[in-house]
């Protein structure tokens, strides 16, 4: 870790432009982070928040070129937990939920995302528990 005086930041971003645009860069990357998060969290349901963050990993993948519905899961079941704040049981029986709706399958870390419509309307649930949404 490394800290410096605004002033001392203020310099090295007039002096080297390049450095400036990095440091906006990174900025914006962790308040789009920031906001990811809250809004995964803003849902009441374990199954809304991990609609929401498989929906998140989905156009995160397609940004980068990659399946938007075929996903490797970037982490164990319980650091997924640790990040939607539910126990990891809870996501196990989330991807249980998901996946009798019909808007998964899952094996180990692989998630395939094979009703998008479905799993969407999971994830704009805002309240209380959420049960099989029916066909858009």
């Amino acid at each position: 870790m490394y800290s410096l005086a605004l002033r001392e930041l203020d310099d090295l971003r007039i002096r080297f432009p390049v450095f400036d645009h990095a440091l906006q860069r990174a900025v914006s990357r962790q308040l789009s982070e920031a906001a990811a998060l809250a809004q995964v969290m803003s849902a009441v349901s374990s199954e809304a928040r991990l609609a929401r963050f498989l929906l998140q990993r989905s156009r995160r993948m397609a940004t980068l070129g990659q399946s938007a519905t075929r996903l490797r899961l970037p982490m164990s079941r319980r650091d997924i937990a640790s990040h939607l704040g539910v126990a990891h049981e809870t996501v196990s029986r989330s991807l249980g939920e998901l996946s009798t709706w019909g808007c998964l399958r899952v094996r180990q870390r692989e998630v395939e995302l094979i009703d998008l419509e479905r799993l969407q309307a999971v994830a704009r649930n805002t309240r209380g528990a959420v049960h099989c949404p029916s066909r858009i």
